[in-house]
C-alpha cells in the first residue's frame, strides 16, 4: 500500500474513533439527563448517530453480552479500530 492510501485509511479510522467517543460522551449526556432526549434537535443527533454506528454495535452485541447493564460494544469497537489501525501501520507502514 501506498503511503497516501494508509495516511487516509488511518486518518479515517481516527475520525471514527473520535466519533464514537462523542457518541458515548452524547450518551452519558442525555442518560444523566444534562441533555433532554424531548427536545428535537437532541433526538435528530441521537437518531442520526444511532444509524451511523447501531449496525457495527449489533454485530459485538451478538458476541459480547451487556455487563451489569453497561453495553461494552462502544469500547470493544473501538479497541478493535485501534488495533486495526496499529495493524495496518506494522504491516504495511
Amino acid at each position: 500500500m501506498s503511503d497516501e492510501t494508509l495516511s487516509i485509511i488511518g486518518t479515517l479510522l481516527d475520525v471514527l474513533i473520535t466519533f464514537m467517543i462523542v457518541k458515548l460522551a452524547f450518551n452519558w449526556l442525555v442518560r444523566f439527563d444534562v441533555l433532554n432526549e424531548k427536545h428535537p434537535s437532541v433526538a435528530k443527533i441521537k437518531a442520526t448517530i444511532a444509524a451511523i454506528f447501531e449496525p457495527l454495535y449489533r454485530q459485538i452485541r451478538r458476541v459480547v453480552p451487556e455487563i451489569w447493564g453497561i453495553d461494552p460494544s462502544p469500547f470493544v469497537v473501538i479497541i478493535l479500530l485501534i488495533g486495526l489501525r496499529q495493524g495496518l501501520r506494522y504491516f504495511f507502514g
